[in-house]
């Protein structure tokens, strides 16, 4: 077997760091949530592969620097899509949406832990949201702390609504009923501009379960909690598909809330992935909006620096421009995205 060069060596190492950031990238669209080995990678802290940035230092060779450069630039854009860091034009979010458009706000407020009965309630009045969905929502006098809102609730899942809400349906709720019966799945038709829209209201089941048995080091048990996880994270996403979505619906739809998916899921990408995703559009900078205050159980800082929550829209509505909110309390942070109806 023939020796490697001086320079088949440097090469090799140079470039090692990029093709694994490229690898972990192929291998979360791939497997994702198929496979349970690749889960931690998907919900995990995703910014601890950034050593890996440093490999073509390794083979650094004073008398060919620029060697670096190629190396070095591939693995930092590669591992800016990995960790979702979005790049568009920067955008401040003005105090209210621009005439025309609708602002949607979908936040879990973690049943109003922290200080988000003070700072999130005045923030929310702040920005001055046409809709707000709020997962692990609160039994709160909302009438009170926003008057200017109706409230719809389903299980743990409220829609505060500035505009007349005409229709109001929901799934079955509980999850103790029955094995695999889906979480808080909402739907409601608004008039809004003079035009009817569909909005839905979604708090998709964690995976966090499938994998607590690590914490108790019974690994053999791994798979099976998975397999079963899983099985209820499909079916809560198939019947909020069919539930929001279903076939031949033609009036602008917007779908948001804690969907305890990122982008990369299959679970995603089969049952929500032909949606135009609001951060994916326009967001800039980080796009994480869950792990901002992991509790003592070592298993929540798997999800640090992911972005799980989302606003959806459907064809014929565009968005103008999509943020993450400031942390207030909650582990989660906001999206809040300004939409606006296409005309035909």
């Amino acid at each position: 077997m023939p020796r490697l060069s001086r320079l088949d060596w440097r090469t090799l190492v140079r470039w090692s760091g990029p093709f694994a950031i490229l690898g972990a990238l192929v291998l979360l669209r791939l497997t994702g949530d198929r496979w349970w080995v690749t889960l931690p990678l998907l919900y995990g802290p995703r910014y601890l592969l950034a050593p890996l940035l440093v490999t073509p230092l390794l083979a650094h060779s004073r008398t060919q620097p620029r060697r670096l450069l190629l190396p070095m630039v591939t693995g930092i854009a590669l591992f800016l899509i990995l960790i979702d860091f979005g790049i568009s034009l920067p955008s401040r979010m003005p105090d209210r949406a621009p005439e025309g458009s609708l602002r949607v706000v979908a936040y879990n407020v973690r049943f109003g832990s922290g200080n988000f009965r003070e700072t999130g309630v005045r923030w929310l009045q702040s920005v001055h949201p046409d809709i707000v969905v709020i997962s692990e929502c609160p039994r709160d006098d909302w009438n009170r702390m926003l008057p200017d809102y109706s409230l719809h609730r389903s299980a743990d899942v409220c829609l505060l609504s500035r505009h007349e809400v005409l229709e109001w349906s929901q799934w079955p709720s509980n999850r103790s009923w029955a094995k695999g019966a889906p979480g808080p799945i909402a739907r409601a038709t608004i008039r809004a501009q003079g035009h009817e829209w569909i909005v839905g209201a979604v708090h998709l089941e964690t995976p966090r379960n499938a994998l607590t048995p690590l914490a108790s080091k019974s690994l053999r048990s791994v798979p099976g909690s998975f397999t079963e996880n899983l099985d209820v994270r499909r079916t809560e996403s198939a019947a909020a598909r069919a539930l929001i979505v279903p076939e031949g619906e033609s009036r602008p739809t917007v779908v948001a809330g804690d969907f305890n998916l990122p982008v990369e899921s299959h679970l995603y990408r089969k049952f929500w992935g032909d949606l135009t995703n609001s951060l994916g559009e326009t967001g800039t900078g980080l796009r994480w909006t869950w792990g901002f205050q992991p509790s003592i159980s070592w298993l929540n800082w798997l999800h640090f620096g992911v972005r799980i929550d989302h606003i959806l829209t459907s064809s014929g509505v565009r968005v103008s421009n999509a943020w993450v909110g400031p942390p207030m309390g909650s582990d989660h942070r906001p999206v809040i995205a300004d939409l606006v109806l296409e005309q035909p």
